[in-house]
């Protein structure tokens, strides 16, 4: 097996033995073609003596000094053989060529065949995230699922001041949620440390959004069916606040008209304690960091 860099004509087998990754498909035979023309993403893939595409991997550079590998994928009859290591260490030797110093990639805590393979590439975990999920938001009476009208909260998130930006910060860099996530941040299954200019950039968007209790980024996006969905990377509040904040999250997704929320943040009791209470379906993956200088 030989791996080298993508090109067009790899798409078709690619999207041939990505159809059944998921019981709902997969998103890799679609995306495949724009992530090679999207100049900050390396793509590498895994060819047999026929030069026929049996694997794929992207990398991208998530800050200049941070890398993140993504969409691992090896062809079910070529599975086993060491593909998805050759693969990673070609993105980890590309993300070092352009200054990287660390490597991330996430991995479902189920997965135990992919944790043992990156944990002797030299991979360790450094956080937990719960993937949290409600859908169907606009039939749903109430928001902590104990019938009758919807009844709004008793906070409205509305988008937060230039003047909050530091305070959010510091609040945050200070807490229990900061340490649980080893200060990172997430935003399109892509996580990397949370900087100043985040929030900065969240709020030029119009994704910084404040209540009395804390601070979300939020963003309104388009899921793979077409509807509209509320999706919260980053949060703050105390443990005692934390309900109130993502129920005001709630509202806001349906007073926007939002099908569905989905929520990626760090596993922590008090945020668990809340999404079982408002009937939030959670599943959670871990990230794994490695140095590569």
């Amino acid at each position: 097996m030989t791996i080298r860099t993508a090109r067009p004509d790899d798409a078709e087998a690619i999207a041939a033995f990505t159809q059944g990754t998921f019981a709902w498909g997969d998103y890799v035979g679609d995306s495949f073609l724009g992530w090679l023309d999207d100049p900050d993403l390396h793509v590498v893939v895994a060819v047999d003596v026929e030069d026929r595409a049996v694997g794929v991997m992207r990398t991208t550079l998530t800050s200049p000094r941070e890398a993140w590998l993504a969409s691992a994928r090896v062809h079910p009859g070529h599975r086993g053989k060491g593909l998805a290591t050759e693969m990673n260490e070609a993105g980890v030797a590309w993300a070092a060529s352009q200054g990287a110093v660390v490597a991330r990639l996430l991995i479902e805590d189920w997965n135990e065949g992919p944790q043992r393979q990156v944990e002797r590439m030299g991979y360790r975990r450094v956080s937990t995230w719960a993937f949290a999920r409600r859908d169907d938001l606009q039939s749903d009476p109430n928001p902590l699922r104990n019938g009758g009208p919807r009844v709004p909260g008793p906070e409205r998130l509305l988008a937060a001041a230039g003047a909050e930006v530091d305070d959010a910060f510091l609040a945050w860099s200070s807490g229990r949620l900061m340490r649980a996530s080893r200060g990172l941040v997430s935003r399109h299954w892509a996580f990397w440390t949370l900087r100043p200019d985040d929030l900065v950039e969240a709020r030029r968007r119009g994704a910084l959004l404040a209540c009395p209790s804390g601070w979300v980024i939020g963003d309104l996006e388009e899921d793979r069916g077409g509807d509209h969905r509320f999706s919260v990377t980053w949060l703050h509040a105390s443990p005692e606040d934390s309900r109130r904040v993502l129920r005001a999250c709630v509202d806001h997704a349906v007073e926007r008209g939002c099908r569905s929320i989905a929520l990626w943040l760090p596993v922590d009791p008090a945020l668990y304690e809340a999404f079982e209470a408002m009937g939030f379906e959670v599943g959670t993956s871990s990230v794994w960091e490695r140095p590569i200088r």
